[in-house]
């Protein structure tokens, strides 16, 4: 009996959490995910975090990455934002229900942000020192996350999202799901069973199905909430009242990886 052949097709950051994703060739890895991924989000005046689950305009300001920054794009205008910070404060900021040191952006960056959004905001960034770690029923101690709402990486399968197009009449594009890792190959949702799994050598370790918010609702060109695609994924992909699609993930602190890079599963759960 053969084995399924799985491939990398995909390889997505997000560098400002809730806002437009970025398709890579080729990613290095962190002790936190994909290098850039979420590194970055916006804060109210309480320093708590906003995302597209209030502001679904979030997903209108668009990201392209140079040498040493990122242009952010939101309609006509645009500003660029240095990877590294300087001159800037550390503040403590509060995702879910985490708190984490983080550095605020500039006066004239806060600005600009504020003023798209028409609500007084704060751009911050999580140095690579700030440790958040991972919920400890599900990692070993030593394992942290970037601002991503719980895990360093999502993968999702095509099959698994031609599956759900099929179901649903028309196609959901795969940004509405926004993984990290897309791949080709196997029958749908198999990576709801990778306990383990090699890709370039390296070593990842599937934690959990992610549980689906109302994100996954909102188209990403115009901002626009529909149901799907949570009325049809809750007809079949429902479990413990919470509706998945994707695997939650935890990889290595060191390496790189690509599209077309084979994914060897090591073990199931």
């Amino acid at each position: 009996m053969s084995h399924p052949i799985y491939s990398v097709s995909g390889l997505f950051i997000y560098p400002i959490k809730s806002m437009g994703g970025v398709s890579l060739n080729h990613s290095l890895l962190t002790i936190s995910g994909l290098k850039y991924d979420r590194r970055w989000m916006l804060v109210d005046v309480q320093n708590r975090f906003i995302s597209q689950r209030e502001f679904p305009e979030l997903c209108l300001f668009t990201i392209t990455l140079s040498e040493t920054y990122f242009t952010v794009t939101f309609k006509d205008d645009e500003i660029n934002i240095p990877f590294a910070a300087e001159n800037a404060s550390t503040i403590e900021a509060t995702i879910w229900d985490d708190t984490v040191r983080v550095i605020a952006a500039n006066w004239f960056t806060n600005k600009w942000f504020s003023n798209k959004l028409h609500k007084e905001v704060k751009l911050v960034y999580q140095p690579l020192d700030s440790l958040r770690t991972i919920d400890a029923k599900s990692a070993n101690k030593d394992e942290v996350v970037s601002l991503a709402d719980g895990y360093p990486i999502l993968v999702i399968g095509e099959p698994a999202l031609n599956l759900l197009n099929e179901k649903v009449g028309f196609t959901i594009p795969v940004n509405q799901f926004r993984p990290n890792i897309l791949f080709t190959g196997g029958e749908s949702n198999d990576e709801d069973f990778w306990k383990c799994f090699i890709i370039n050598k390296l070593l990842f370790k599937g934690v959990k199905p992610c549980a689906r918010c109302v994100i996954t609702t909102i188209n990403q060109q115009s901002g626009e909430k529909s149901l799907e695609p949570l009325r049809t994924l809750s007809t079949y992909r429902k479990v413990d009242n919470k509706i998945i699609f994707g695997q939650n993930v935890i990889g290595p602190s060191k390496g790189s990886i690509r599209v077309g890079d084979t994914i060897n599963i090591t073990s199931k759960v």
